[in-house]
């Protein structure tokens, strides 16, 4: 079972969803929104503790003000990591989590026991990239409900 918490750091709240034994692994989601329902956590959650922050800015676009790159986003996980009293553990990022995990893996090599890269941003075609940043700008415009709809209907497909 996967359960949502909030703790506060740096006078802010911070959603995270937990579930799960094993060993620590770290879900860094991608510019679609995570849920305690999300199949790839459950799945997860068979054979690892698993922890999953909700990106800043889903919740409330004022977390993401400070936020000036991709830098700053490691360095948020880490202040997150540490709240959390997380050591090393595996860190599985896919589509936007997967270059905040890279990002993560350089400034933090010993936070990490594996690095797992999925459909990162960076291995797109520019095509791609350039729909991937048009769904996050749409995010951020009207928040995570606005690409739920687009998302399943690519995910949910004969071709997918």
């Amino acid at each position: 079972m996967i359960t949502s918490e909030t703790i506060r750091i740096a006078g802010r709240d911070q959603q995270f969803f937990r579930g799960g034994k094993g060993p620590a692994l770290i879900w860094l989601h991608g510019v679609n929104v995570v849920t305690a329902k999300d199949p790839v956590l459950l799945d997860l959650a068979k054979s690892h503790s698993v922890t999953a922050p909700v990106m800043p800015g889903y919740n409330d676009l004022d977390e993401i003000k400070e936020l000036r790159d991709i830098h700053d986003l490691a360095l948020y996980y880490d202040d997150i990591f540490e709240a959390l009293d997380l050591k090393a553990a595996t860190v599985v990022g896919h589509s936007f989590g997967g270059m905040i995990a890279q990002a993560f893996a350089i400034s933090y090599p010993e936070m990490l026991e594996r690095l797992v890269v999925i459909s990162a941003i960076a291995s797109r075609t520019p095509e791609q990239r350039a729909q991937l940043i048009a769904r996050a700008d749409a995010l951020l415009e009207g928040g995570a409900a606005r690409t739920v709809g687009g998302a399943l209907e690519r995910w949910y497909t004969p071709e997918y």
